[in-house]
């Protein structure tokens, strides 16, 4: 498995965390704490959306495909990074959230997508 579907990967692994996270959240109506528990996590992701939005760019350029272009990935990149602030949050609009998430969840599977089909 190359890098970009590695990082991929990583990110959809965090875009489940941040739904699950979001839906105990409402249901509990907790909020957490933003230095102990919200900037160490959106740092945590960050950090692997700045090298998958970098390795995405990248294999944009060099694979020209009409199914993704670098605007959804800089889109998706900012989807990502709110959701994962706001997960913490339960007072954050839960349709604004969902299709935020779901935007951004698409834009990633897609890549993958495309990358795996390259590779074959």
């Amino acid at each position: 498995m190359n890098k970009l579907a590695k990082h991929s990967n990583e990110i959809l692994m965090h875009l489940e965390w941040i739904e699950k996270r979001y839906i105990d959240g409402r249901k509990e109506n907790k909020k957490a704490d933003f230095f102990d528990e919200v900037k160490p996590y959106a740092d945590k992701v960050k950090k692997e959306l700045d090298v998958w939005q970098e390795e995405a760019l990248l294999f944009l350029q060099t694979k020209a495909t009409k199914k993704l272009w670098p605007m959804q990935i800089n889109s998706a990149y900012d989807q990502i990074e709110t959701c994962s602030i706001q997960a913490f949050y339960p007072e954050t609009s839960k349709s604004r959230f969902t299709n935020q998430l779901q935007s951004a969840k698409f834009v990633v599977e897609t890549l993958l997508r495309i990358v795996e089909e390259s590779e074959v």
